[in-house]
């Protein structure tokens, strides 16, 4: 699988995923979010609210002889978004540490060649299924508090924040991990001697680097793509701002007495969905999600010849998978619009649902997803045309983002419900450090991949191996996080 993952980087954001209780009727609202002009229920704490006329206002009423415990509560934090990206993060690694066992060049699979069937069967279990849910709900993390984070700093501090935290990545990796994993993977070969780590950083930083290679290398391809997504929102933004400006230029002035309720922005609504609404939401998600990927996988097979969840390189800064790149779209946009100072859907999704989606999610995907895909496999292969790909493509594209919407739903029920805890200062590493986890794990996957070798071979399956350097992997690249985050002002991009 090409695919890689990432982790923690909407994580960036936190600051505005807390959320301000209304202890008069248990309401609440993000406190990244900026009220309205007449200082409503949106209106951030710590920020003065705006001047009103005290001449045509009303005096407000006196304050009781009592404060209620509640209204003197400090802002409580979402943890949960914060400890299911970990998870997720988590995931992405074990992911990784399966798929390098797939590379058609890496010498720990060239030079240990075997049937090994069971590492297809967890490919078909595990690998497709991460892949069917994983980015698309990271992408939706990532979008739910950007537009707070857009209004609290403005669009150009906003930019070069996201910039920092998103593109400087990107460049450094480039620099420096991707021609030490080209040197640790070649350097492993016993048959074909590879570059000294010189040369390889020489061969690498060439003349005409980053143009000669994709600049988002690696896991950090979810950067690259994360930054454009928060780019482009920046310019619908402003795109809607002028609009609305001209319309207001035309509409007729509204008399001074009259109250501009457009301007009042609505509390966020906090009631829990009903089940008519999520089956009816949910279900339209699924259609949406399974049109868009469906199409764009006809597409660029007809066009560009593609298999599904392949990556197509345009030029050196565009590379991505044309099939999910539009379900990245649909899950970032269905962000936006489902934080705290939207939909606040996050809230609203039903409480004592989470065993029951997770259930129904791991049954079809196990039915579904593998043993009727397992069964049909050499059947499905052996299939030319495109209409048998039209086919067997519906069947998978259906079942894979029924079950990312299912799934993905059981598991932010599941965090919220479960794992809304304050973290120790134990915790507050994990979480701190989870998004330079994802940027450097795949350095720790290739070192101990190559240490494992003399190991591997008495190995039947290269499951056994991916198993034994998972846990390495993730206790290194978290330490090896922490300890770059330690370094002045990199938390600033970490």
């Amino acid at each position: 699988m090409s695919k890689t993952l990432t982790s923690r980087v909407p994580a960036k954001d936190q600051d505005s995923s807390t959320i301000v209780i209304d202890a008069r009727n248990g309401t609440s609202s993000s406190q990244g979010s900026r009220a309205s002009s007449d200082g409503g229920p949106g209106w951030a704490p710590g920020l003065a609210a705006p001047a009103t006329d005290s001449s045509t206002t009303a005096a407000p009423p006196a304050a009781p002889l009592a404060t209620p415990a509640a209204a003197r509560t400090p802002a409580a934090r979402t943890y949960y978004v914060d400890w299911l990206r970990v998870f997720l993060t988590v995931v992405v690694i074990l992911h990784h540490c399966v798929t390098c066992y797939l590379s058609s060049w890496a010498p720990w699979v060239t030079q240990q060649k075997k049937t090994d069937n069971a590492l297809w069967l967890l490919v078909q279990l595990f690998v497709n299924g991460n892949q069917a849910y994983f980015m698309t709900l990271f992408f939706f993390l990532s979008g739910l508090y950007v537009p707070g984070s857009y209004r609290r700093k403005g669009a150009v501090h906003f930019l070069i924040d996201r910039t920092m935290r998103l593109v400087v990545p990107c460049i450094v990796y480039s620099l420096v991990a991707a021609p030490f994993i080209i040197w640790l993977t070649l350097g492993a070969d016993t048959k074909k001697p590879g570059p000294s780590l010189g040369k390889a950083y020489a061969d690498w930083l060439k003349p005409g680097w980053p143009l000669a290679y994709n600049l988002a290398t690696g896991p950090l391809w979810f950067n690259w793509m994360l930054w454009w997504f928060n780019v482009a929102y920046v310019i619908l933004v402003k795109i809607a701002g002028l609009i609305a400006c001209n319309r207001n230029k035309k509409a007729p002035e509204l008399p001074k007495s009259t109250p501009n309720k457009s301007a009042s922005s609505a509390k966020a609504p906090t009631e829990e969905y009903s089940t008519r609404q999520w089956v009816i939401g949910g279900s339209a998600i699924i259609a949406i999600l399974t049109t868009f990927c469906f199409c764009a996988r006809v597409l660029t097979y007809m066009v560009w010849h593609l298999q599904p969840a392949e990556f197509y390189r345009l030029s050196p800064v565009v590379a991505f998978m044309p099939d999910f790149f539009v379900v990245y779209i649909v899950a970032f946009g269905l962000g936006i619009f489902s934080g705290p100072s939207c939909w606040n859907a996050l809230t609203r999704l039903p409480s004592g649902y989470a065993t029951w989606w997770l259930g129904l999610g791991g049954v079809w995907w196990l039915q579904a997803g593998w043993l009727i895909n397992v069964a049909l496999f050499s059947y499905m292969a052996g299939q030319r045309g495109i209409v048998a790909f039209c086919l067997s493509n519906l069947l998978r594209t259906f079942v894979e983002q029924s079950f990312c919407v299912v799934w993905s739903a059981g598991l932010l029920v599941l965090f919220r419900q479960a794992y809304n805890i304050k973290p120790n200062w134990l915790g507050l590493q994990i979480i701190g450090a989870a998004y330079g986890a994802y940027i450097v794990h795949q350095i720790f996957i290739a070192i101990y991949a190559r240490a494992f070798m003399p190991v591997a071979v008495a190995f039947t399956s290269h499951v056994l191996t991916a198993a034994c350097i998972s846990s390495p992997v993730l206790i290194s690249a978290w330490l090896f996080a922490m300890a770059l985050r330690a370094l002045p002002g990199a938390k600033r991009v970490l």
